[in-house]
């Protein structure tokens, strides 16, 4: 499926104390949606300079699906600051009532990260693979 979403920074680096800042998106394909990413920034780190370094995230998700129902898990990856490619693995860890089959499920998603508004914006492609 496709992912995208979007980080404002109208309150950055403030909001990282409070998690008030925060991805936002859609997702399409076989689950499609809202979704919402959260960063967890103490775990965060840059591998090179803030311009053109690594940086090494680890975020976690929830998907409310248009279809009712919830999705949520953890994920992590690396994002190249200076060409703004993005990739990250992770794993699907709860579910609403209906959706256990998806619990266990392995997430992929790779993308580009672009400045857009008054934050970033990305777009992705994505896919679950089960356990």
């Amino acid at each position: 499926g496709t992912m995208d979403a979007s980080f404002p920074l109208s309150n950055f680096p403030a909001c990282i104390v409070d998690d008030s800042c925060f991805w936002t998106g859609t997702v399409s394909g076989d689950l499609a949606g809202d979704i919402e990413i959260h960063e967890l920034w103490e775990q965060n780190y840059v591998v090179g300079s803030p311009a053109a370094g690594t940086e090494h995230f680890f975020e976690t998700f929830r998907i409310d699906l248009d279809s009712g129902g919830w999705v949520s898990g953890l994920d992590a990856g690396v994002w190249n600051m200076g060409t703004g490619k993005f990739r990250a693995n992770g794993w699907v860890t709860d579910t609403s009532a209906g959706l256990e089959d998806l619990e266990g499920c392995k997430l992929h998603e790779s993308g580009l990260v672009t400045q857009g508004g008054p934050g970033f914006v990305f777009s992705a492609e994505w896919f679950l693979v089960a356990p």
